[in-house]
Formats: structure tokens, C-alpha cells, sequence
């Protein structure tokens, strides 16, 4: 029994042992980077605006570590922007840019709230498709550069919806556990 009982311990051991226990190069640079973060840097890579400010305020909220992230700027100032994000911030982090195109690109499509309502996935699958090749097929800016990737939100599907009271103009949201007869 006691003999059973360490060989088990030893393959145990054994195999643990074989596993990848250190990290990656990746994973080394992010802990690294992580580390020379302040408090204040952290949060600012949380923080998201939309462009509706003036070129300038934007830049120094940049060059601060105040921003990590951008939605519909427009596309011949992308390039500038990110390069003082590189450049010219302490740690030199790119921006995730992003397109708000909810309400579709060319084509504009009802509210999330509105398709939901329509019960229809595939109707909001087809127009979500619409607004995202419409928008990735419009990536290429006078200069020539190509933006980068969009993201699409789309609607919320009410899986758990019950009540018609548990919604809000971007979709569907759920207080419950009983399944939809809708979906």
C-alpha cells in the first residue's frame, strides 16, 4: 500500500513537475510595464472619450497618461494623435480607437432598443453585418493610410427577459432567470 501510495505521489509529482510554470515574454512585459504604472496612469487607460474636444486638450490629456482609449475621431487626425500617444507619453502606450457605429455607418439602423424589440435575430444579425462592412470598407483615408479595426455594439438579445421594464435605450437588460419566448 505504501509503496502504491508514493509511486502515485512520484507520477504526481513527475507530471507537475513537466508542466510550463514560467511565464512568457509577453507576460513579462506586461507585469514590467504594469510596474512602472502610476495609480493615475492605470486609471487613465480606463478612461474612453468620444473626439469632441479640441485637438490640443486631447494631446495633453495623451501626453499625461489620461486617456486609453478613443471613439469616432476622425480618421486624418489618427495618425497624429497616436504618434504623440507613442511619442510623447511617459510610457509610450498606443490608443485603442474605435468607431461607435450602433446606429449603423451610411445606412442608419434603429436604436439597439428598437431591433431587440423587433424579435428578429436575423434582421439585426444582417444590419449589424451592413453597418460593419459598410464602416471596414470606409478604413482608407485620403492619405491613404488604413484605420484601424472597428468595433460594432450591438444589440442585447433579452436571453432572460420577463418584464418590458428591464430595458434601456442600448438593450435589454434582465432582473431575471426565466428564459424569453421570444428568442
Amino acid at each position: 500500500m505504501k509503496k502504491g501510495l508514493f509511486v502515485i505521489c512520484m507520477a504526481a509529482l513527475f507530471a507537475t513537475s513537466c508542466t510550463q510554470t514560467g511565464k512568457t515574454e509577453e507576460d513579462r512585459f506586461i507585469e514590467d510595464l504594469l510596474s512602472q504604472m502610476t495609480l493615475e496612469e492605470k486609471i487613465g487607460q480606463m478612461n474612453q472619450i468620444h473626439f469632441d474636444k479640441s485637438l490640443d486638450s486631447i494631446k495633453a490629456q495623451v501626453r499625461n497618461g489620461e486617456l486609453g482609449s478613443m471613439l469616432n475621431i476622425d480618421p486624418k487626425l489618427i495618425n497624429e494623435i497616436q504618434k504623440t500617444a507613442v511619442e510623447e507619453s511617459r510610457l509610450g502606450i498606443p490608443l485603442i480607437i474605435g468607431r461607435d457605429i450602433v446606429h449603423g455607418y451610411k445606412t442608419v439602423l434603429p436604436i439597439p432598443l428598437g431591433m431587440a424589440a423587433s424579435f428578429d435575430p436575423q434582421l439585426v444579425e444582417k444590419g449589424t453585418h451592413m453597418a460593419a462592412t459598410e464602416c471596414s470598407t470606409s478604413r482608407a483615408t485620403p492619405a491613404g493610410d488604413v484605420l484601424p479595426r472597428v468595433w460594432a455594439k450591438t444589440p442585447i438579445w433579452p436571453v432572460n427577459w420577463v418584464s418590458p421594464w428591464c430595458v434601456d435605450s442600448k438593450g435589454t437588460t434582465s432582473l431575471t432567470t426565466t428564459p424569453s419566448p421570444h428568442v
